[in-house]
């Protein structure tokens, strides 16, 4: 009877180590937890960038669609014609009432 409670005991203490370990270092266990919670934090903090990137570039969109000076800016820059945060002076017409 006794050698028969010792090898349940040992049978027992043996799968509850494997288990512990699994549930520590395994596949799906704490240590990997953590790791996966600090990526999803990683990955919030670059949904956050992208936003604010995406605000701006919606601002710069409608400020293109109102603005015909802006659309006169974008081609300058893109055709090499001009430099970015270049200053453009509009010169307006002399009106003709003057006498």
């Amino acid at each position: 009877m006794r050698i028969k409670t010792f090898f349940q005991l040992i049978i027992i203490g043996g799968l509850c180590s494997t288990l512990g370990y699994y549930f520590v270092y395994g596949d799906k266990g704490l240590i990997q937890f953590k790791i996966l919670k600090q990526e999803v934090e990683v990955q919030k903090d670059i949904v956050k960038k992208l936003q604010a990137e995406v605000q701006v570039l919606e601002l710069k969109l409608q400020a293109f669609n109102e603005n015909d000076f802006e659309k006169e800016k974008i081609a300058r820059e893109d055709l090499h014609m001009g430099y970015t945060n270049e200053f453009v002076y509009i010169l307006a017409p002399k009106s003709k009432k003057q006498s």
